[in-house]
C-alpha cells in the first residue's frame, strides 16, 4: 500500500511539473515544452507501475494502451529538451519526429496484440514472451543511449559557452547536469528493478523515484533564460558554435585590417567601458564595434589570442585592481566584483587569480595595488 501511494505521489509531483513547464513556460519555451512531455511520460510510467497486477488494468485493454505507450516518449523528450536548451536558435521541426518512430511501431504492435488482430499460429512458441522481453530491454537501452547523447550535448555546449558570454555562472547549465544525474538515477532504479527482485528493493525504489521526481521538477520550474538575445543574434551564436568552412575562409583579414580593428575595439573598451555591463555579450559588443559577430570573434582569437570570455574579464580584472587600490575601504569584495562588471563573486575570484596569480584578498594583503592606482581606462 505504501509503495503504491509513494509511486502515485511521485507521479503527482511530475504531473504538476508537466503543467508548469508544458503549458506556462516562462523561459526557454521550446525546451520547457519538451521537458513537460518528459514529465508526462515519466508520470504515466510510475502510475502504470503502481497499477501492475490490479484488475483495473488487467481487464481494461484501452487503459493498458494508454499506460504502456508513454514510456516510449521519455527518452526522446529528454534528448530534445537538452537539444533545445543548448541550441541558441532551436525550433521544433518534422525531423524531431524521427525520434518517435519506436513509439509508433510499438503503439501499432500493442494495439494489434491486445486486440488479438494477429493469428496465434503466426507466432512461434513463446513468441509473445520473447517479444515482451525484447521490448522491455529495448526501452531501457533506449533510455541509456539518449541519456548519453544528452550528456554529450551538454558537454559540447559548455565548451563553447565562453565564445560569446563573458559570465557563464547563469548560462553554464550546471542545473541541467544535476537534472541529468537525477534522470540517470531513475534509469538505474528502472533497470535494477527489472533485473533483480527483492522485498527490500521493492520497498526502497518508490522513495527513490519520489526523490528523483521532486528533484527534476524543482530544476524544471526554476530554470533561467539562457539566450536573452534577438533571433538574429541567436542565429549568429549558433553559427559560431557550428561554423561552416566558407564562413571561416571569408573572415580572414589582412594584418593591417587586424591592427585597425584591434585599435577600434581597444578604444571602445577604454572610452565606453563596455566591460562594466555584466550582461555584455559578443553580439552586443559586435554591434558597438561595427563588426559582425563572426568578425569580432575572429578578431579576438586572431588579434588578441583570447576568446570573448577571457578578453572581457581581463579588462574587468584591471578595473577590479584599480578599485581594490582606491575603494577597498568603502566597498566589500562582492561590491568591487559588481562594480568591475562581474556578475558573481565566483567568476570574479577565478578570473582575478588567473590574471594575477593571487586572489583579491591576497592582492590587497600583499599591497600589490599601491603602485597601480591609475584607472585602467
Amino acid at each position: 500500500m505504501i509503495t503504491s501511494v509513494t509511486m502515485l505521489l511521485a507521479a503527482g509531483v511530475l504531473l504538476s511539473g508537466c503543467q508548469l513547464t508544458l503549458f506556462s513556460p516562462r523561459y526557454n519555451q521550446q525546451a520547457s515544452r519538451w521537458m513537460g512531455v518528459l514529465f508526462f511520460g515519466f508520470a504515466f510510467t510510475l502510475i502504470h507501475t503502481s497499477l501492475e497486477g490490479q484488475a483495473l488494468l488487467i481487464d481494461n485493454t484501452a487503459l493498458q494502451i494508454v499506460f504502456e505507450i508513454p514510456v516510449f516518449v521519455i527518452a526522446p523528450a529528454l534528448y530534445l529538451a537538452i537539444m533545445a536548451f543548448t541550441t541558441a536558435n532551436y525550433q521544433a521541426s518534422r525531423r524531431d519526429l524521427v525520434h518517435f518512430i519506436p513509439l509508433a511501431i510499438f503503439g501499432i504492435g500493442l494495439v494489434i496484440g491486445l486486440q488479438h488482430l494477429l493469428p496465434e499460429q503466426l507466432l512461434p512458441p513463446n513468441g509473445s514472451r520473447w517479444i515482451g522481453l525484447f521490448v522491455m530491454a529495448f526501452i531501457r537501452a533506449q533510455a541509456l543511449v539518449y541519456w548519453i547523447l544528452s550528456f554529450r550535448r551538454l558537454t559540447k555546449y559548455r565548451r563553447t559557452l565562453k565564445v560569446y558570454s563573458a559570465d557563464v555562472t547563469t548560462t553554464d547549465l550546471a542545473w541541467v547536469q544535476w537534472f541529468l544525474i537525477a534522470i540517470a538515477a531513475a534509469i538505474v532504479l528502472w533497470i535494477v528493478t527489472w533485473l533483480f527482485h527483492s522485498s527490500w528493493l521493492e520497498d526502497f525504489v518508490p522513495f527513490g523515484y519520489l526523490i528523483v521526481a521532486m528533484t527534476v521538477t524543482y530544476f524544471g520550474i526554476t530554470q533561467r533564460e539562457l539566450f536573452p538575445y534577438s533571433q538574429k543574434h541567436r542565429d549568429e551564436i549558433q553559427s559560431l558554435n557550428n561554423p561552416s568552412p566558407d564562413a571561416v575562409t571569408s573572415l580572414r583579414l589582412s594584418d593591417d585590417e587586424i591592427e585597425a580593428n584591434k585599435a577600434r575595439v581597444e578604444e571602445l573598451m577604454a572610452k565606453k567601458k563596455l566591460f562594466l555591463d555584466p550582461d555584455l555579450s559578443l553580439p552586443r559588443m559586435a554591434e558597438e564595434a561595427g563588426l559582425s559577430t563572426h568578425a569580432l570573434s575572429y578578431l579576438l582569437n586572431t588579434g588578441f589570442g583570447e576568446n570573448f570570455y577571457a578578453f572581457v574579464n581581463r579588462y574587468r580584472v584591471e578595473e577590479a585592481k584599480y578599485l581594490l587600490t582606491t575603494r577597498i575601504k568603502t566597498l566589500s569584495m562582492l561590491g568591487i566584483a559588481y562594480e568591475a562588471g562581474f556578475r558573481s563573486k565566483t567568476t570574479f575570484n577565478n578570473a582575478f587569480k588567473k590574471h594575477t596569480g593571487l586572489s583579491p584578498s591576497q592582492y590587497v594583503a600583499n599591497g600589490e595595488g599601491n603602485s597601480e592606482a591609475a584607472s585602467p581606462a
